[in-house]
């Protein structure tokens, strides 16, 4: 029964959804297929180019790693070579390898755009998953009908949660097929089971955002400030890689030498491609998916319709939500944003005057504001009803 309700009323949506997803990774791949091949097209036929490369050789360099200087191609056909790899270590330099390094960022020359897409699209479908039937009042029929809430929390994920989600791995793996297809070797330089590992660290992402917006969806009610705070809370994790960066460089500077030649960019892969990330990133997700739909399935048994436009449905959840919200924007403003320990540390570092109070004084300082803020949203009805009773207190006297 509940099976055919949710497939009723969401098949409209999600066929549609899923052909999207999947025709969108389909044409991002074909195009960064045939931009390689226009660039090879350009790079071997254009006769300008060669003649401007003969004339002015020093205008073409590669950065020698070695030396650290930019040194001019030895011939034209080496251009052409060093142009065509779609993976490079950076932007200049002439270490083109087949192997990869797990622990070294690649950029790439192809377009990525359907994997971000799919990042944002997985954070606005699981935040809509639960809201939007809160608010159009199908949650209340569904509370109706004589089907536990554990069921109709685990069938929404196993009949619409879990294909969009396999939609956006097939996709990915359609991407990595067309350009391993249509790119030749060695130009593609990353082999299938680096792609492959990308692939699934990339994934591993998109899921983890797809649960923290389901747990959103869950838990607030109010029609306002509801989708208010998915859009902030998406702002702010997107970050949580910067603020990660920002720590982790932090103890860099603290002379831990094991974080030197880390590369902090590979633990969170946005792209497909060669930069491969680690598997502990992706169990770490893993966990952190499963922690929070546990937490959003435990707290969908409680919810209550009478609290549904006030800002959480669970009022008893409000002092562990107030306490994540303060953790997490505190963590972003003073790691990625502000970042008063960097600059310290830096002052320390190359002598240059830095003050320990006034550091700690600004990190706290942006705690109690997070603090404060997330409180006054979190509490807000109980303030306001506090404010109410007051005022009718100085009244009755």
């Amino acid at each position: 029964m509940v099976k055919n309700i949710y497939l009723t009323r969401y098949s409209k949506i999600l066929l549609p959804l899923i052909g999207l997803i999947l025709l969108m990774f389909t044409f991002n791949a074909w195009s960064n297929v045939k931009n390689w091949h226009d660039n090879e097209r350009y790079l071997t036929t254009d006769k300008e180019l060669k003649a401007d490369f003969n004339a002015y050789p020093e205008h073409y360099t590669y950065l020698d790693e070695k030396k650290q200087e930019h040194i001019p191609y030895a011939s034209f056909e080496k251009y052409i070579e060093h142009q065509l790899y779609v993976y490079h270590k950076n932007d200049f330099s002439d270490k083109i390898s087949q192997k990869t390094d797990p622990n070294q960022t690649y950029f790439n020359q192809s377009s990525n755009l359907a994997t971000l897409f799919a990042l944002f699209l997985a954070s606005f479908i699981g935040f809509c998953l639960f809201f939007v039937d809160l608010k159009t009042h199908f949650t209340r029929f569904l509370f109706s009908l004589p089907v536990s809430r554990k069921e109709l929390f685990a069938k929404k994920l196993l009949y619409l949660a879990l294909p969009f989600l396999a939609t956006i791995f097939v996709g990915q793996l359609i991407y990595l097929a067309i350009l391993r297809l249509g790119i030749p070797k060695p130009y593609l330089n990353a082999s299938l089971g680096d792609m492959f590992s990308s692939v699934v660290n990339s994934f591993s992402l998109i899921m983890v955002v797809f649960c923290l917006s389901v747990f959103v969806g869950v838990m607030v009610g109010n029609l306002v400030f509801g989708p208010l705070t998915w859009f902030v809370f998406l702002i702010f994790l997107c970050q949580i890689p910067s603020a990660v960066g920002g720590l982790l460089s932090m103890i860099r500077m603290l002379h831990a030498h094991f974080l030197r030649d880390f590369d902090f960019n590979t633990l969170f892969i946005f792209e497909i491609g060669k930069t491969t990330g680690h598997w502990y990133m992706s169990l770490l997700f893993l966990l952190i998916s499963i922690s929070f739909i546990y937490w959003a399935y435990r707290k969908f048994q409680v919810i209550s319709l009478e609290h549904e436009s006030e800002y959480l449905l669970t009022p008893e959840s409000r002092w562990q939500i107030w306490f994540f919200m303060t953790v997490l924007t505190s963590f972003v403003l003073v790691f990625a944003i502000k970042n008063p320990w960097s600059y310290y540390l830096s002052g320390l570092q190359y002598n240059f005057e830095v003050s320990f109070m006034t550091t700690m004084m600004t990190t706290l300082t942006i705690i109690v504001i997070c603090g404060g803020i997330c409180f006054v949203v979190v509490f807000f009805s109980s303030i306001k009803r506090f404010f109410r009773s007051l005022k009718a207190r100085r009244l009755a006297r």
